[in-house]
């Protein structure tokens, strides 16, 4: 019998804002989220400048091992990772949208087609159709790879798929091998160029884990007779805030199942957004739009 697969839970957001406090409260809320979007801007910067390590899965790991360029007093090391992780995944992600556009081919042929006789906004001899036709050769595969290689290292070693191996080994005895490898260098320049620096500089959030690092949840204080529902995370040396919600009865009542939260600045003065995820219902679909469907 075939398996059935897991059905995939339906996830969903959902938004908490804290009611307004004091001045001094917002003040270290505030602080905090400036610093980490400095942090993130100082993150940007070190990936933007090492990008052609995005070029390679071990230069990926390397950019993301090294988020400890930051450190602070407060923002725990678990925070700045969480950040620089992202942030890396951010320019990784752009590099490989580039990378699927990259067409490395040579021309095979020109077709011109042209008018057997006149017309009224033509003449006879004058081009109808003008296609220059490219066609994939085991050179543009070579090239195509050594692109995603670092020319400041040995280029075999690098290799691992022993058909490149095999390609490489052949066009080294060809007099024009020093031009290849110009020519994969500069498609390599040019492919990196087109990666833009990811500005931070007006992005005040920062992620929060539920697991021991942050501690961060939403309780629930019946003995406070003024707010009642509290949303709390800690940072470095057990240092705990704590930021009141609004809470809306019908909306808030779902059973919050993501380990994460992420806080950033309302758009409202002196207020503070907390999203987080929960499962909701499966959508159920109209039947006579079902019966429609399989007709």
């Amino acid at each position: 019998m075939r398996k059935k697969k897991d059905k995939k839970p339906n996830l969903r957001s959902i938004l908490y804002t804290s009611k307004y406090f004091n001045t001094g409260k917002g003040n270290e809320i505030n602080k905090l989220l400036e610093n980490m979007s400095n942090y993130k801007n100082m993150l940007s910067k070190y990936v933007y400048e090492n990008r052609n390590l995005l070029l390679t899965s071990d230069g990926i790991k390397t950019l993301k091992a090294n988020y400890n360029i930051v450190k602070d007093n407060t923002i725990l090391a678990w925070n700045i990772q969480k950040e620089h992780q992202m942030i890396v995944d951010k320019y990784a992600n752009t590099l490989k949208k580039h990378m699927k556009n990259l067409k490395i081919r040579i021309q095979d042929k020109i077709v011109i087609i042209r008018y057997s006789r006149d017309g009224k906004r033509h003449k006879k001899g004058e081009t109808k159709y003008f296609e220059i036709k490219f066609k994939s050769t085991k050179l543009t595969k070579l090239i195509k790879y050594l692109v995603y290689l670092d020319f400041s290292k040995e280029i075999e070693p690098q290799i691992t798929n022993a058909a490149v191996k095999d390609l490489l080994n052949y066009y080294k005895t060809k007099p024009y091998f020093d031009r290849i490898l110009i020519l994969a260098k500069d498609i390599q320049n040019r492919l990196l160029s087109k990666i833009k620096f990811i500005d931070f500089s007006n992005d005040y959030s920062i992620r929060l884990t539920s697991s021991n690092e942050n501690n961060a949840r939403i309780e629930i204080d019946d003995t406070n007779s003024l707010y009642k529902h509290w949303f709390i995370f800690r940072m470095k040396n057990g240092k705990e805030y704590r930021l009141p919600l609004e809470i809306n009865g019908e909306y808030h009542n779902k059973a919050i199942i993501r380990k994460e939260f992420l806080l950033y600045l309302s758009t409202k003065k002196n207020k503070i957004n907390i999203s987080t995820i929960y499962e909701g219902e499966k959508p159920v679909l109209n039947r006579s739009i079902k019966q429609l469907v399989w007709m």
